[in-house]
């Protein structure tokens, strides 16, 4: 085996078994790990992450004597199975042969894997003239995934400590190389990072979290929000939490009130930044509260709803795909995990984690733990769709359970709304580098009344069962494709023209394109958005949509080709019936009212939404920048009502530059933002409940 610096290049190999049956693995002695620092360590997470995938890997490209010559590097070569196929997937899954990579196939191995078809990795958008998105597939050991040659070396991805072994799964099966130093990866999953951190991102990077989503990753940061929001809207709009103290700030609150309701409560002490159920006590009296630290107090549920005999949350993955606009996916189904001791009330049991605890982590350390399969309703551990089905057959509306989950997971992110979108504008290059999902756990009462608990920035999504595999794996799925990763900007003229005969696209429109992510308006553009940043749905609809101007068109088209993209996700916002949300946003969305008065228009005929949007983009209206004027969005400036709109901005403007010139701002670069507008983007106050408020809209910042 060679132990200099050289590209090893893996080939994956599916072996007829399939994915529970079995594995081929190499062994210590058909592979070494090189010293080289970008690539130590990744050998034992990659075995670790196919072990159970059915895979055979082969080295190759050494030269018999061990001695090799190029850049050390890991690359993962999905061999194709055939050398002519083609594949009809859908109207978006492109048609594709693989004529072109006949060398990447040996006869023998078609032969022995008998598979019938190849995945393509490249999806066609909706409309003309936008770049393509990878396609992700989960491994099922029937078929391969098809890389064009000129795409393959540019499928890297960042890996970290904290990469799921389901992920790592998705991307080797979808072609991914796996990196740590090359600057020019596609993506990452890891750990939240610090704010001024994003600044760092390029433009076609992506990153699965969204700078300040700890306003609701911290149970007490959570909980300050939903009472700022329940002092604002009332309690009726946001009770959905139960009663909540912060301590030590809130210690004489506490005090009042245990005093006033009696010794007769119970209360579940939780750290405010901790996982796992570490640090998770329940008591009922008032000298029982830790001593020391920050930590928050919680009305117990008493009376939860139990299931034989013992108590249960949920675990619902929420993906927000952008902040702003507002766009959320729930994942239709999800996990139900189960106390491994059955429930009581009882002051002597109040000490038993298993009794009150659900966390997975928790109770799979009890010798009576086991996992639930689909078909039965034992175990301590089901998927969501089990759940439904279990209440339907005992009569329980469940959709309307779901409705409520829906109207809880929507309020709660509307919450945290102000603080991310401004961190996001100030911090994150485009709009396109974030994506994050959140893991919320939700516990019902014997009304059937969903409780939010805590919201999970980081869920665990690694898998200890073939059922949190299936449900894991699927999610993380259709998750990367909605998020719509694209063929970094690097490619040749030569091998651009190559992938366009391949995937019948626009040559010009094979690679990610800046400018389908520009949100810097027009003059124009900001006319309108002031016109329609309002409450009311009847002064924005129809009319909002009747003159489309390029940000317009780029943030429909978005909006469109990922809903198509949504597997198993339901998008729950925008939806034809989330305009009642509006009012909850501390100013009007501009961008919020244009995707709800295009679902009002065109969800029950999506074909004419697209017909409209394909004739715009043929256009290349969506590409246009916005120091162009197009002739579309001229025309309405020319009405009455904008020239009066046109005539308060400018007083507005002259009102501005004489209190900035009494009183001028320091230490701001120069720069193609306005001093107002950088003071704009800092102003991140804090109410008294705690939550950050933005004086204007986010949406229009002239």
């Amino acid at each position: 085996m060679c132990d200099c610096k050289q590209s090893h290049s893996f080939q994956i190999e599916t072996s007829e078994v399939g994915v529970e049956s079995g594995i081929e693995n190499v062994s210590d002695e058909q592979m070494s790990k090189s010293e080289n620092p970008s690539y130590v360590g990744q050998w034992d997470s990659i075995r670790e992450s196919i072990e159970t995938e059915g895979i055979v890997l082969k080295g190759s490209d050494c030269d018999s004597d061990g001695s090799c010559s190029e850049e050390h590097s890991v690359s993962f070569q999905i061999r194709n199975s055939l050398s002519n196929v083609s594949l009809r997937d859908s109207e978006s899954i492109i048609s594709t042969t693989t004529s072109g990579v006949s060398s990447c196939a040996d006869d023998d191995s078609n032969q022995t894997l008998g598979f019938e078809a190849t995945k393509p990795v490249i999806r066609k958008s909706l409309f003309p003239f936008v770049p393509p998105t990878i396609h992700f597939y989960l491994p099922d050991g029937n078929s391969k995934v098809y890389v064009p040659e000129d795409v393959e070396k540019f499928l890297k991805w960042q890996l970290t400590r904290t990469t799921p072994i389901v992920m790592k799964k998705i991307l080797l099966n979808t072609g991914f190389k796996f990196t740590k130093q090359s600057s020019t990866w596609m993506g990452t999953w890891g750990r939240h990072m610090k704010s001024l951190e994003f600044q760092h991102l390029k433009p076609y990077q992506k990153i699965n979290h969204y700078p300040g989503t700890f306003q609701i990753g911290r149970k007490d940061k959570l909980w300050r929000n939903i009472s700022h929001m329940q002092n604002v809207h009332g309690i009726e709009e946001f009770g959905f939490v139960p009663l909540t103290f912060v301590l030590p700030h809130d210690s004489r609150k506490l005090w009042l009130f245990w005093n006033h309701s009696g010794n007769s409560d119970r209360w579940i002490v939780k750290p405010p930044a901790s996982a796992r159920g570490k640090g998770i006590q329940v008591i009922h009296k008032f000298s029982q509260l830790p001593k020391q630290g920050p930590f928050i107090v919680q009305k117990y549920i008493t009376k939860p709803y139990l299931i034989n005999g013992t108590k249960f949350d949920l675990r619902l993955y929420v993906y927000i795909s952008c902040f702003n606009p507002l766009r959320i996916y729930l994942f239709k189904d999800g996990l139900v995990r189960f106390a491994s001791v059955s429930y009581s009330n009882a002051v002597s049991s109040l000490k038993d984690r298993y009794v009150h605890l659900t966390n997975s982590s928790v109770n799979r350390t009890n010798e009576a733990y086991t996992i639930g399969s689909e078909k039965s309703y034992n175990g301590h551990k089901w998927t969501l769709q089990t759940l439904w089905t279990y209440m339907s057959q005992r009569g329980v509306d469940t959709s309307l359970i779901w409705n409520k989950i829906i109207d809880l997971v929507i309020k709660t992110i509307i919450s945290c709304e102000p603080c991310v979108s401004l961190l996001t504008r100030v911090n994150v290059p485009s709009r396109y580098n974030c994506h994050e999902v959140f893991g919320f756990d939700v516990m019902l009462d014997e009304s059937f009344r969903p409780w939010l608990l805590e919201v999970n920035i980081s869920p665990s999504l690694h898998s200890s069962s073939s059922l949190d595999a299936r449900i894991k794996g699927s999610m993380l799925t259709d998750l990367l494709n909605i998020a719509g990763f694209r063929i970094p900007p690097l490619l040749s003229k030569t091998a651009q023209s190559r992938l366009f005969e391949t995937i019948q696209a626009d040559p010009t429109c094979v690679c990610f394109d800046e400018r389908l992510f520009d949100d810097v308006a027009s003059a124009d553009h900001k006319l309108k958005q002031n016109f329609y940043s309002v409450y009311g749905q009847e002064d924005y609809i129809p009319n909002i949509l009747e003159h489309l101007s390029p940000n317009d068109v780029r943030l429909l088209v978005e909006s469109e080709d990922e809903l198509s993209r949504a597997g198993q996700f339901q998008r729950i916002f925008p939806s034809p019936t989330s305009f009642k949300y509006h009012v909850f946003f501390p100013s009007p969305r501009y961008n919020v009212n244009l995707l709800d008065a295009w679902e009002q228009t065109y969800h029950n005929n999506r074909t004419e939404g697209y017909n409209r949007l394909m004739e715009l983009c043929n256009q290349h209206l969506h590409l246009k920048c916005s120091v162009e004027c197009p002739k579309q969005v001229s025309v309405v400036s020319e009405s009455p009502v904008f020239r009066r709109i046109a005539f308060v901005c400018r007083v507005g403007r002259s009102f501005r530059n004489r209190v900035h010139s009494r009183f001028p701002v320091r230490n701001y670069s120069s720069g193609s933002a306005s001093a107002i507008q950088k003071l704009q983007r800092k102003r991140i106050g804090r109410s008294k409940g705690g939550s950050c408020n933005v004086s204007s809209s986010d949406d229009s910042l002239l």
